[in-house]
Protein backbone atom coordinates (compact mmCIF):
# COMPACT_ATOMS: atom_id res chain seq x y z
CA UNK A 1 0.00 0.00 0.00
CA UNK A 2 1.38 3.42 -0.96
CA UNK A 3 0.16 6.97 -0.38
CA UNK A 4 -0.61 9.53 -3.09
CA UNK A 5 3.11 10.35 -3.39
CA UNK A 6 4.15 6.73 -3.81
CA UNK A 7 5.68 6.23 -0.34
CA UNK A 8 5.04 2.80 1.24
CA UNK A 9 2.48 2.79 4.05
CA UNK A 10 2.65 -0.94 4.79
CA UNK A 11 3.30 -4.18 2.92
CA UNK A 12 2.12 -7.77 3.19
CA UNK A 13 3.52 -10.97 1.65
CA UNK A 14 1.13 -13.71 0.54
CA UNK A 15 1.80 -17.29 -0.57
CA UNK A 16 2.97 -17.54 -4.17
CA UNK A 17 0.38 -20.20 -5.02
CA UNK A 18 -2.53 -17.96 -4.01
CA UNK A 19 -4.40 -16.10 -6.75
CA UNK A 20 -4.96 -12.34 -6.58
CA UNK A 21 -8.77 -12.43 -6.11
CA UNK A 22 -8.43 -14.65 -3.02
CA UNK A 23 -6.28 -12.10 -1.17
CA UNK A 24 -8.90 -9.34 -1.05
CA UNK A 25 -10.71 -10.38 2.19
CA UNK A 26 -7.37 -10.51 4.05
CA UNK A 27 -6.37 -7.14 2.58
CA UNK A 28 -9.63 -5.59 3.78
CA UNK A 29 -9.18 -7.14 7.23
CA UNK A 30 -5.78 -5.52 7.56
CA UNK A 31 -7.07 -2.21 6.20
CA UNK A 32 -9.72 -2.11 8.90
CA UNK A 33 -7.14 -2.73 11.66
CA UNK A 34 -4.08 -0.79 10.45
CA UNK A 35 -5.39 1.99 8.22
CA UNK A 36 -7.15 3.84 11.06
CA UNK A 37 -3.83 5.41 12.02
CA UNK A 38 -3.79 7.16 8.63
CA UNK A 39 -7.43 7.83 7.75
CA UNK A 40 -9.28 7.65 11.08
CA UNK A 41 -12.86 6.49 10.76
CA UNK A 42 -13.10 7.40 7.06
CA UNK A 43 -12.82 4.38 4.78
CA UNK A 44 -10.53 4.67 1.76
CA UNK A 45 -11.71 4.29 -1.84
CA UNK A 46 -10.49 1.01 -3.35
CA UNK A 47 -8.97 1.42 -6.82
CA UNK A 48 -8.49 -1.92 -8.59
CA UNK A 49 -7.74 -3.42 -11.97
CA UNK A 50 -9.22 -6.47 -13.72
CA UNK A 51 -6.92 -8.90 -11.88
CA UNK A 52 -8.77 -8.61 -8.57
CA UNK A 53 -12.14 -7.17 -9.63
CA UNK A 54 -14.16 -10.39 -9.74
CA UNK A 55 -17.93 -10.41 -9.19
CA UNK A 56 -17.49 -12.05 -5.76
CA UNK A 57 -14.93 -9.47 -4.70
CA UNK A 58 -17.13 -6.58 -5.80
CA UNK A 59 -19.93 -8.06 -3.69
CA UNK A 60 -17.57 -8.33 -0.69
CA UNK A 61 -16.57 -4.68 -1.14
CA UNK A 62 -20.22 -3.60 -1.20
CA UNK A 63 -21.04 -5.66 1.89
CA UNK A 64 -18.20 -3.96 3.78
CA UNK A 65 -19.43 -0.58 2.53
CA UNK A 66 -16.32 0.53 0.66
CA UNK A 67 -16.41 2.86 -2.31
CA UNK A 68 -14.51 1.59 -5.33
CA UNK A 69 -13.25 2.53 -8.77
CA UNK A 70 -12.29 -0.29 -11.12
CA UNK A 71 -12.20 -1.72 -14.62
CA UNK A 72 -14.43 -4.78 -14.40
CA UNK A 73 -13.71 -8.10 -16.07
CA UNK A 74 -16.85 -7.82 -18.18
CA UNK A 75 -16.35 -6.75 -21.78
CA UNK A 76 -18.50 -3.63 -21.40
CA UNK A 77 -16.78 -2.01 -24.38
CA UNK A 78 -19.08 -3.85 -26.80
CA UNK A 79 -22.12 -2.49 -24.95
CA UNK A 80 -21.02 1.07 -25.81
CA UNK A 81 -19.59 0.33 -29.26
CA UNK A 82 -21.58 3.10 -30.95
CA UNK A 83 -20.27 5.71 -28.50
CA UNK A 84 -16.70 4.50 -28.92
CA UNK A 85 -17.02 4.43 -32.71
CA UNK A 86 -18.08 8.08 -32.75
CA UNK A 87 -15.27 9.29 -30.50
CA UNK A 88 -12.63 7.17 -32.26
CA UNK A 89 -13.61 8.73 -35.59
CA UNK A 90 -13.05 12.12 -33.95
CA UNK A 91 -9.69 11.12 -32.47
CA UNK A 92 -8.45 9.57 -35.74
CA UNK A 93 -9.44 12.57 -37.86
CA UNK A 94 -6.93 15.33 -38.56
CA UNK A 95 -9.52 18.13 -38.39
CA UNK A 96 -10.66 18.07 -34.76
CA UNK A 97 -13.27 20.83 -34.69
CA UNK A 98 -15.32 20.01 -31.58
CA UNK A 99 -15.57 17.08 -29.20
CA UNK A 100 -18.59 14.77 -29.65
CA UNK A 101 -21.59 15.31 -27.37
CA UNK A 102 -21.13 14.50 -23.66
CA UNK A 103 -17.43 13.69 -24.13
CA UNK A 104 -14.77 15.77 -22.39
CA UNK A 105 -11.01 15.89 -22.14
CA UNK A 106 -9.47 14.06 -19.19
CA UNK A 107 -5.93 15.42 -19.71
CA UNK A 108 -4.53 18.68 -21.02
CA UNK A 109 -3.27 17.38 -24.39
CA UNK A 110 -6.67 15.88 -25.08
CA UNK A 111 -5.25 12.41 -25.75
CA UNK A 112 -7.82 10.91 -23.38
CA UNK A 113 -11.55 11.56 -23.75
CA UNK A 114 -14.15 10.42 -21.22
CA UNK A 115 -17.93 10.20 -21.06
CA UNK A 116 -19.79 9.71 -17.79
CA UNK A 117 -22.96 7.57 -17.79
CA UNK A 118 -24.81 7.67 -14.46
CA UNK A 119 -26.68 4.68 -13.04
CA UNK A 120 -28.64 3.85 -9.92
CA UNK A 121 -25.88 2.75 -7.52
CA UNK A 122 -22.83 3.15 -9.72
CA UNK A 123 -21.82 5.02 -12.84
CA UNK A 124 -19.76 3.96 -15.84
CA UNK A 125 -17.05 6.09 -17.37
CA UNK A 126 -16.28 5.47 -21.03
CA UNK A 127 -12.60 6.12 -21.72
CA UNK A 128 -10.94 6.45 -25.14
CA UNK A 129 -7.17 6.89 -25.07
CA UNK A 130 -5.21 7.54 -28.26
CA UNK A 131 -1.92 6.53 -26.59
CA UNK A 132 -3.35 3.26 -25.34
CA UNK A 133 -4.94 2.69 -28.75
CA UNK A 134 -1.58 3.00 -30.50
CA UNK A 135 0.03 0.66 -27.98
CA UNK A 136 -2.69 -2.00 -28.28
CA UNK A 137 -2.77 -1.81 -32.07
CA UNK A 138 1.00 -2.10 -32.22
CA UNK A 139 0.98 -5.14 -29.94
CA UNK A 140 -1.90 -6.75 -31.83
CA UNK A 141 -0.22 -6.05 -35.16
CA UNK A 142 3.03 -7.66 -34.03
CA UNK A 143 1.23 -10.74 -32.66
CA UNK A 144 -0.85 -11.03 -35.83
CA UNK A 145 2.26 -10.75 -38.00
CA UNK A 146 3.99 -13.52 -36.06
CA UNK A 147 0.87 -15.71 -36.19
CA UNK A 148 0.59 -15.30 -39.97
CA UNK A 149 4.28 -16.09 -40.38
CA UNK A 150 3.96 -19.27 -38.32
CA UNK A 151 0.85 -20.53 -40.07
CA UNK A 152 2.40 -19.69 -43.45
CA UNK A 153 5.43 -21.79 -42.52
CA UNK A 154 3.09 -24.62 -41.60
CA UNK A 155 1.34 -24.26 -44.96
CA UNK A 156 4.67 -24.20 -46.81
CA UNK A 157 5.78 -27.37 -45.00
CA UNK A 158 2.49 -29.00 -45.99
CA UNK A 159 2.93 -27.99 -49.64
CA UNK A 160 6.42 -29.54 -49.71
CA UNK A 161 4.93 -32.80 -48.44
CA UNK A 162 6.83 -32.71 -45.15
CA UNK A 163 3.66 -33.03 -43.11
CA UNK A 164 0.41 -34.50 -44.46
CA UNK A 165 -1.13 -36.52 -41.61
CA UNK A 166 -4.30 -34.76 -40.32
CA UNK A 167 -3.50 -35.46 -36.69
CA UNK A 168 -0.05 -33.89 -36.92
CA UNK A 169 -1.34 -30.79 -38.72
CA UNK A 170 -4.19 -30.33 -36.24
CA UNK A 171 -1.65 -30.67 -33.43
CA UNK A 172 0.47 -27.91 -34.98
CA UNK A 173 -2.61 -25.69 -35.38
CA UNK A 174 -3.53 -26.38 -31.76
CA UNK A 175 -0.09 -25.14 -30.69
CA UNK A 176 -0.63 -21.97 -32.71
CA UNK A 177 -3.98 -21.41 -30.96
CA UNK A 178 -2.26 -21.87 -27.62
CA UNK A 179 0.60 -19.54 -28.58
CA UNK A 180 -1.61 -16.78 -30.05
CA UNK A 181 -4.97 -17.02 -28.19
CA UNK A 182 -5.79 -13.32 -28.61
CA UNK A 183 -5.26 -13.49 -32.40
CA UNK A 184 -6.53 -16.97 -33.35
CA UNK A 185 -10.03 -16.15 -32.09
CA UNK A 186 -10.30 -13.66 -34.95
CA UNK A 187 -9.41 -16.27 -37.62
CA UNK A 188 -11.30 -19.23 -39.06
CA UNK A 189 -8.78 -22.03 -39.67
CA UNK A 190 -10.00 -24.97 -41.78
CA UNK A 191 -8.23 -28.24 -42.56
CA UNK A 192 -9.64 -29.91 -45.70
CA UNK A 193 -9.10 -33.66 -46.05
CA UNK A 194 -8.63 -35.81 -49.14
CA UNK A 195 -11.37 -38.11 -50.43
CA UNK A 196 -10.03 -41.10 -48.49
CA UNK A 197 -9.86 -38.92 -45.33
CA UNK A 198 -6.26 -40.06 -44.72
CA UNK A 199 -4.34 -36.96 -45.82
CA UNK A 200 -4.78 -33.24 -45.72
CA UNK A 201 -5.75 -31.67 -49.04
CA UNK A 202 -5.56 -27.99 -48.03
CA UNK A 203 -5.12 -25.62 -45.10
CA UNK A 204 -7.17 -22.39 -45.22
CA UNK A 205 -7.48 -19.45 -42.86
CA UNK A 206 -9.72 -16.37 -43.13
CA UNK A 207 -9.95 -13.25 -40.99
CA UNK A 208 -13.29 -12.70 -39.23
CA UNK A 209 -15.18 -9.42 -39.45
CA UNK A 210 -14.98 -9.18 -35.65
CA UNK A 211 -11.27 -8.44 -36.09
CA UNK A 212 -12.09 -5.00 -37.49
CA UNK A 213 -14.50 -4.39 -34.62
CA UNK A 214 -11.63 -5.10 -32.23
CA UNK A 215 -9.56 -2.41 -33.95
CA UNK A 216 -12.38 0.07 -33.34
CA UNK A 217 -12.36 -0.68 -29.60
CA UNK A 218 -8.56 -0.51 -29.25
CA UNK A 219 -7.65 1.93 -26.50
CA UNK A 220 -11.22 1.92 -25.14
CA UNK A 221 -12.29 0.70 -21.72
CA UNK A 222 -15.06 1.24 -19.16
CA UNK A 223 -14.45 2.30 -15.56
CA UNK A 224 -17.10 1.45 -12.97
CA UNK A 225 -17.28 3.49 -9.77
CA UNK A 226 -19.52 4.28 -6.82
CA UNK A 227 -18.09 7.84 -6.74
CA UNK A 228 -21.00 9.35 -8.66
CA UNK A 229 -20.37 12.84 -7.27
CA UNK A 230 -17.06 13.06 -9.15
CA UNK A 231 -16.76 14.42 -12.67
CA UNK A 232 -15.55 12.28 -15.54
CA UNK A 233 -11.96 13.60 -15.50
CA UNK A 234 -11.82 13.22 -11.69
CA UNK A 235 -12.88 9.56 -11.93
CA UNK A 236 -10.23 8.96 -14.57
CA UNK A 237 -7.56 10.67 -12.44
CA UNK A 238 -8.56 8.51 -9.47
CA UNK A 239 -8.23 5.32 -11.52
CA UNK A 240 -4.86 6.43 -12.89
CA UNK A 241 -3.47 6.28 -9.33
CA UNK A 242 -2.93 2.61 -10.15
CA UNK A 243 -0.03 3.73 -12.32
CA UNK A 244 1.78 4.78 -9.15
CA UNK A 245 1.41 1.28 -7.66
CA UNK A 246 2.49 -0.34 -10.93
CA UNK A 247 5.54 1.91 -11.09
CA UNK A 248 6.44 0.75 -7.55
CA UNK A 249 6.48 -2.88 -8.69
CA UNK A 250 8.48 -1.91 -11.77
CA UNK A 251 11.12 -0.20 -9.60
CA UNK A 252 11.24 -3.10 -7.15
CA UNK A 253 11.63 -5.76 -9.85
CA UNK A 254 13.91 -3.95 -12.30
CA UNK A 255 15.67 -0.89 -10.86
CA UNK A 256 16.28 -2.39 -7.42
CA UNK A 257 16.74 -5.98 -8.62
CA UNK A 258 14.38 -7.51 -6.05
CA UNK A 259 13.74 -10.43 -8.38
CA UNK A 260 14.74 -13.19 -8.76
CA UNK A 261 14.79 -14.36 -5.15
CA UNK A 262 17.40 -17.06 -4.52
CA UNK A 263 16.66 -17.66 -0.83
CA UNK A 264 15.29 -21.05 0.24
CA UNK A 265 13.68 -20.27 3.61
CA UNK A 266 10.64 -18.11 4.34
CA UNK A 267 12.40 -15.80 6.81
CA UNK A 268 15.22 -15.00 4.40
CA UNK A 269 12.76 -14.40 1.56
CA UNK A 270 10.66 -12.07 3.73
CA UNK A 271 13.80 -10.19 4.80
CA UNK A 272 14.90 -9.86 1.18
CA UNK A 273 11.54 -8.42 0.15
CA UNK A 274 11.41 -6.09 3.17
CA UNK A 275 14.86 -4.69 2.33
CA UNK A 276 13.53 -4.15 -1.21
CA UNK A 277 10.63 -2.09 0.18
CA UNK A 278 13.03 0.00 2.29
CA UNK A 279 15.25 0.55 -0.74
CA UNK A 280 12.24 1.68 -2.74
CA UNK A 281 11.41 4.18 0.04
CA UNK A 282 14.83 5.79 -0.51
CA UNK A 283 14.43 5.66 -4.29
CA UNK A 284 11.03 7.34 -4.13
CA UNK A 285 12.38 9.98 -1.73
CA UNK A 286 15.04 10.87 -4.30
CA UNK A 287 12.52 11.07 -7.15
CA UNK A 288 10.07 13.10 -5.04
CA UNK A 289 12.76 15.57 -3.97
CA UNK A 290 13.76 16.09 -7.60
CA UNK A 291 10.14 16.54 -8.70
CA UNK A 292 9.68 19.38 -6.21
CA UNK A 293 12.53 21.12 -8.10
CA UNK A 294 10.89 20.50 -11.48
CA UNK A 295 13.06 17.48 -12.40
CA UNK A 296 10.75 14.63 -13.49
CA UNK A 297 13.45 12.11 -14.41
CA UNK A 298 13.08 8.57 -13.11
CA UNK A 299 15.68 6.73 -11.06
CA UNK A 300 16.98 4.82 -14.09
CA UNK A 301 17.90 8.07 -15.86
CA UNK A 302 19.31 9.63 -12.69
CA UNK A 303 21.52 6.60 -12.14
CA UNK A 304 22.83 6.73 -15.72
CA UNK A 305 23.71 10.42 -15.32
CA UNK A 306 25.49 9.98 -11.98
CA UNK A 307 27.41 6.93 -13.22
CA UNK A 308 29.61 9.32 -15.22
CA UNK A 309 30.81 11.02 -12.03
CA UNK A 310 33.43 8.58 -10.74
CA UNK A 311 35.70 8.26 -7.72
CA UNK A 312 39.20 6.81 -8.13
CA UNK A 313 41.88 5.49 -5.83
CA UNK A 314 45.42 6.72 -6.53
CA UNK A 315 48.19 4.52 -5.11
CA UNK A 316 51.50 6.29 -4.43
CA UNK A 317 54.58 4.44 -3.24
CA UNK A 318 57.43 6.20 -1.53
CA UNK A 319 60.70 4.97 -0.05
CA UNK A 320 59.22 4.16 3.33
CA UNK A 321 55.45 4.56 2.85
CA UNK A 322 52.51 3.67 0.57
CA UNK A 323 49.55 6.08 0.31
CA UNK A 324 46.05 5.43 -1.01
CA UNK A 325 44.31 8.65 -2.01
CA UNK A 326 40.59 8.56 -2.83
CA UNK A 327 39.68 11.47 -5.07
CA UNK A 328 36.58 12.32 -7.11
CA UNK A 329 36.33 13.79 -10.55
CA UNK A 330 35.06 17.33 -11.00
CA UNK A 331 31.24 17.17 -11.20
CA UNK A 332 29.67 18.41 -14.41
CA UNK A 333 26.69 20.74 -14.56
CA UNK A 334 24.20 17.87 -14.84
CA UNK A 335 25.69 16.28 -11.72
CA UNK A 336 25.52 19.53 -9.78
CA UNK A 337 21.85 19.99 -10.71
CA UNK A 338 20.99 16.68 -9.06
CA UNK A 339 23.24 17.28 -6.02
CA UNK A 340 21.81 20.75 -5.46
CA UNK A 341 18.22 19.53 -5.81
CA UNK A 342 18.89 16.81 -3.22
CA UNK A 343 20.82 19.28 -0.99
CA UNK A 344 23.92 17.08 -1.13
CA UNK A 345 27.04 19.04 -0.21
CA UNK A 346 30.41 17.71 -1.40
CA UNK A 347 29.49 14.04 -0.77
CA UNK A 348 32.82 12.69 -2.05
CA UNK A 349 35.62 14.48 -0.23
CA UNK A 350 39.26 13.68 -0.84
CA UNK A 351 40.49 10.93 1.48
CA UNK A 352 44.16 10.16 2.13
CA UNK A 353 45.33 7.07 4.04
CA UNK A 354 48.71 5.70 5.04
CA UNK A 355 48.51 2.01 4.28
CA UNK A 356 51.77 0.58 5.66
CA UNK A 357 55.40 1.33 6.29
CA UNK A 358 58.07 -0.25 4.16
CA UNK A 359 60.63 -2.15 6.27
Amino acid sequence: MVDEHGFPVFSQIYPGNKSEPQTLPEVLDRLETDIKAYTGSQKPVLVMDRGIATANNIEIIRQRQYDYTLVSRKKNENKYKDDFTTVKQYMDSEDKVEIPDDWEKADKPGNVLVKKISGQDTCNLLVASSGRCMKERSMDSLKEQRFLEDISRLHASFKKGNILIPGKICERIGRLRQKYPSICKYYDIEVKLSEDQKKVAEICWDKKTSREQRNILSGCYVIETTQQHLTGPEIWEQYMLLNRVESVFKDLKSELGMRPVYHQTDKRTESHLFIGVLAYHILNAIETALKTKGDTREWKTIKEVLNTHVRNTVVMSGKDMTWHIRVSGTPESQHLEIYNALKVKDPLKRNKQNIHLRL
